[in-house]
C-alpha cells in the first residue's frame, strides 16, 4: 500500500509503501486468515482487510513528522505553561 502526504515536488511531499505477506493459515497458532482463492476473484476490501492498516498508518505519520521539517519561523506561545 503507498501513502502519499503534501504536495509533490514541494517540501511537504512525502511518500512511503507498505506490504505485507499473510499466510493463509497461521503456521504457529493454526489460526486460519483467509481461504485462498483465484488472484481475478479478490476484492481491494478483502485485501485491505488483510493487512495492519492502523499500525501503518501511525508508522507513516511518524514517518512524515519526523521526515518533513516544521515551518521556518514557528510562532511563539507566551501564554504557554510548562506543567509541573
Amino acid at each position: 500500500m503507498q501513502y502519499e502526504e503534501g504536495t509533490e515536488d514541494t517540501a511537504d511531499y512525502y511518500i512511503s509503501t507498505f506490504f505485507t505477506s499473510v499466510p493463509a493459515t497461521d503456521p504457529t497458532t493454526g489460526v486460519v486468515n483467509f481461504t485462498p482463492k483465484a488472484e481475478g476473484l479478490w476484492t481491494l476490501a478483502e485485501l485491505i482487510a488483510l493487512c495492519p492498516i492502523s499500525r501503518w498508518d501511525n508508522v507513516f505519520d511518524s514517518q512524515y513528522d519526523s521526515m518533513i521539517p516544521p515551518p521556518d519561523n514557528p510562532v511563539p506561545d507566551p501564554d504557554y505553561v510548562i506543567p509541573s
